[in-house]
């Protein structure tokens, strides 16, 4: 089993990503086996698309969980992944460098969705990427 810990990091002061600026804002990182998204190759260069991963938590299907700064997915490589609710668990798989699949507890899954959720309510900025242009099927 894989374990998922997401967490919020909060950006007062600019910084820059793949050219963007971004300041007073807060970007979305997912831990996955304890190693933040953006150092697994197959999310690698990827920020956090909040609206998708808060949608994953209540039924199985295709989700653009990871997108460019940009907001255009396909400007880093990313494509949907598919989330499955099989008994217990949550499976991502996703085949943007090779197939790979993560296997999480549902529990821990909706926790720290909703935990997340509970503290971005209370923040005075808002999440980074707000928008994402979703590929053509």
């Amino acid at each position: 089993m894989d374990t998922f810990q997401l967490t919020i990091e909060l950006i007062k002061d600019p910084i820059e990503r793949d050219g963007i600026s971004f300041s007073q804002c807060n970007f979305l990182t997912i831990e996955i086996n304890g190693v933040a998204h953006d150092m697994i190759a197959e999310f690698k260069d990827g920020a956090v698309y909040w609206e998708e991963l808060r949608k994953s938590v209540k039924e199985s299907g295709k989700y653009l969980i990871f997108t460019c700064f940009c907001g255009i997915p396909d400007d880093a490589g990313f494509d949907y992944i598919c989330v499955e609710h099989k008994g217990e668990n949550v499976i991502w798989s996703s085949n943007r460098s090779s197939q790979t699949t993560f296997v999480f507890s549902k529990q821990r899954y909706l926790n720290q969705i909703l935990e997340c959720e509970v503290k971005l309510d209370k923040e005075i900025f808002p999440v980074a990427i707000t928008s994402s242009e979703y590929p053509e099927s």
